[in-house]
């Protein structure tokens, strides 16, 4: 299914028109994957390409994966966009163990992606929300032909324990050495800041760290809660944006 519609343009790029598509995609394992994806209509140029994996239930319809895909497309990119299997099946289920058939979804997504004829393929960024995050790292990390990685609200304080699992979440992120952006709320259970900083003490400078206000979803108090819902939309606002930005330098646009 197609749709066409205007993206305003920003940051000096003229309006572009960009199309939107909706595909089910099949992995190794006969899973169906749903995914979102919007392109820009740059003629015959090549466009990087930006993968986002969701959060366990926050799906790729909800703000910060949805607007990061809409503002990450008015900087030029192509934006692939998906749900796992387990949370469209019937009955929805529950991510498998050791999230081993949410890594093949989001593989099959990115293969998909590097194999569009629009894309350039030496220019691919992937991100992961939340529960995205463990899935994305390790792709990241096997895959060196990805440029970076964003982890949005990434996953470092055990809220039973208050324990710091950074380590434990992203296995030698310190010896990284391609660009990763995370962002997170100062008020997040699921990773402390001054967790994360002890943790990213010793990255090799490649870490860009955007902390804003909110919880595990860049929001304030209950979910469509009337009273937050401006602030709200302008927290994930200012999110997204630098996301973009962040993405966009990384590409060289």
């Amino acid at each position: 299914m197609k749709s066409l519609f205007i993206y305003i343009g920003i940051f000096g790029f003229s309006p572009l028109f960009a199309t939107a598509e909706e595909l089910k995609l099949t992995t190794p394992r006969g899973a169906e994957v749903n995914v979102s994806t919007t392109f820009p209509d740059l003629g015959i140029e090549k466009a990087p390409v930006l993968v986002i994996a969701p959060g366990q239930g926050y799906h790729m319809d909800l703000p910060l994966v949805k607007d990061l895909a809409t503002k990450a497309a008015q900087n030029g990119f192509i934006v692939y966009r998906f749900n796992w299997n387990y949370f469209t099946a019937e009955p929805q289920g529950q991510p498998s163990g050791d999230l081993h058939k949410e890594i093949e979804d989001m593989q099959t997504v990115i293969a998909h992606a590097k194999a569009d004829s629009r894309v350039d393929s030496s220019r691919v960024v992937i991100a992961g929300k939340s529960l995205g995050t463990w899935v994305s790292y390790p792709i990241f990390v096997q895959d060196n032909s990805i440029l970076g990685l964003i982890l949005m609200t990434p996953i470092c304080t055990d809220p039973n324990t208050n324990r710091a699992i950074g380590e434990e979440s992203y296995p030698a992120l310190a010896a990284q050495t391609r660009p990763i952006a995370m962002i997170l709320g100062n008020q997040d259970p699921l990773c402390s800041v001054p967790m994360l900083y002890d943790f990213l003490k010793n990255t090799k400078g490649n870490v860009s760290l955007n902390v804003f206000a909110g919880g595990h979803s860049l929001t304030f108090g209950k979910p469509d809660d009337p009273a937050n819902a401006e602030r709200d939309a302008k927290n994930i606002e200012a999110t997204v944006n630098a996301t973009a930005q962040w993405a966009r330098i990384l590409v060289g646009k």
